[in-house]
């Protein structure tokens, strides 16, 4: 089980769950373990759970690693 990343302050889930996904797809293509994949797509899913509208919240590949690894 992968728990959810933190979120300061959720304002819209609109979005929340195809970040999930595609941050998924994307640690797994990169090469990370199914279980680290995930765990870095929580954190990508809590970014856009911060923000309101469909194209907001969305991290850059290297925020997503710095957060990822704090």
């Amino acid at each position: 089980m992968v728990p959810a990343a933190p979120v300061e302050r959720v304002v819209s889930t609109l979005g929340a769950g195809d970040a999930l996904l595609a941050a998924f797809i994307d640690g797994h293509s990169r090469g990370l373990p199914p279980v680290e994949a995930l765990r870095r797509a929580t954190v990508f899913a809590a970014a856009k759970l911060s923000a309101v509208g469909g194209a907001a919240g969305f991290l850059d590949a290297t925020e997503l690693d710095r957060r990822h690894t704090t």
